[in-house]
């Protein structure tokens, strides 16, 4: 099958859970025997002058329109939270957006169109194509969106207008499509809620490559690198910079670490991911300097997932699936979670992960865990055997059925 792959930025450089899930899926997708084309819009900082050989897939890469920028701008200072990506779905991102559309199913012979995020899928849908195309909602806009204007001091009037106008495009984009692939059952009952025909809604979970991220012994190199010994009791949490991770990163630093420090003097705490640029501007990991380890983006973070003891995701807030449940789990790591924190992972309090949604509990169940290395063992083990079901490999087939089902229909 020839599948048209559209991205809102470029998966090659944004270093976040979804672009990590795009490369995973891209790669065995080629694998499974279907043939890819890329259709990337990015902000000019994002696109890279050559292109990334990946996979033999063809890249047609493209720089949103001057228009797309200020008005990106202009809302975020509306709104206060970014909205650059859904200015996209008012507009075509750049210029000539339909002809070059148009060409690149002529030229490929594309069959199927996959628009990854639904912002992407109202001005594909605008081209008036008469192929089926496919929209991965990879969480509910609408609910995100709504909790993180309710933290900002926006006014009411305004903030309803504009939560009004995203939905109303969401779900439009859903019913428009020829199916919507949502990653968790949660999400899926909530666009039936919103008033999506069932029928249109299937469930692929966020996945792992369970190859590349895989139980491994510690190593010592990065050990040395980050100044911690083996005495060290270390602690693990990735994330990206959007609200749920902030306020989950002020729920670690405010009220975990107090309550850990005084039994465990030598705990860690390693941060990945864009979180890291939050703490560091905000300058928190100088509230506990000897305790938290401020890494930043890692490539590999098998290595940094060897060394920890125990991954913990306070996670209060926010919609869709969390890519670090499933990398924690392939990892072979004992966890920590709330229940919104492992949203789409069918996993079992106390024998794949232990949950725990007081977050003033939080440290005590840390504590107990970490005084029980036969505990942490076994959830290991049972965490690494949970994440095969949700290694792309699986899961890529769900997609290779859907693409057989809706070109034959």
């Amino acid at each position: 099958m020839n599948i048209l792959v559209v991205v809102g930025y470029n998966p090659f450089i944004v270093k976040d859970g979804n672009a990590m899930r795009i490369c995973s899926m891209l790669r065995e997708l080629v694998i499974q025997g279907h043939k890819i084309s890329l259709l990337i819009y990015t902000l000019p900082r994002t696109k890279y002058k050559k292109l990334i050989p990946f996979y033999g897939i063809k890249q047609y890469i493209f720089t949103v329109r001057s228009e797309l920028l200020l008005l990106g701008f202009l809302l975020r200072q509306i709104f206060r939270v970014p909205v650059f990506s859904l200015t996209s779905s008012l507009i075509p991102p750049f210029y000539g957006f339909n002809k070059i559309v148009r060409k690149i199913i002529k030229n490929d012979r594309i069959n199927i169109i996959q628009c990854e995020n639904i912002y992407t899928f109202p001005q594909i849908a605008k081209c008036d194509l008469s192929i089926p195309i496919i929209v991965s909602a990879l969480d509910v806009l609408y609910d995100r969106y709504r909790q993180a204007l309710e933290n900002m001091r926006v006014l009411k009037c305004m903030r309803e207008v504009f939560l009004k106008w995203l939905q109303h495009m969401e779900i439009k984009s859903i019913k428009q499509s020829s199916v919507c692939v949502c990653v968790s059952d949660e999400d899926r009952n909530r666009f039936i809620k919103m008033g999506v025909n069932e029928k249109k809604l299937i469930v692929i979970h966020n996945g792992v490559d369970c190859d590349s991220i895989a139980p491994m012994s510690e190593d010592v190199s990065i050990l040395k690198q980050l100044g911690l010994s083996k005495n060290d009791r270390i602690l693990f949490f990735g994330g990206s910079g959007q609200l749920q991770n902030i306020r989950a990163v002020h729920d670690i630093i405010e009220r975990i670490i107090p309550g850990i420090i005084k039994d465990f003097s030598n705990i860690k705490i390693i941060f990945t991911g864009g979180i890291s640029e939050y703490i560091a501007d905000n300058k928190l990991n100088e509230l506990y300097p000897k305790n938290i380890i401020n890494v930043g983006y890692v490539e590999n973070p098998r290595n940094y997932y060897s060394l920890v003891d125990i991954v913990i995701l306070p996670i209060t807030i926010g919609s869709g699936t969390k890519l670090k449940v499933a990398e924690a789990l392939a990892a072979g790591k004992a966890i920590i979670s709330t229940n919104m924190g492992v949203v789409g992972y069918d996993v079992i309090d106390g024998k794949d992960v232990i949950i725990e949604d007081c977050i003033d509990k939080f440290s005590d169940r840390i504590k107990s865990l970490l005084n029980d290395p036969v505990l942490r063992e076994k959830l290991g083990e049972n965490a690494r055997k949970k994440s095969l079901q949700y290694d792309w490999k699986f899961l890529i087939k769900k997609y290779s059925e859907i693409y057989q089902t809706i070109f034959v229909r």
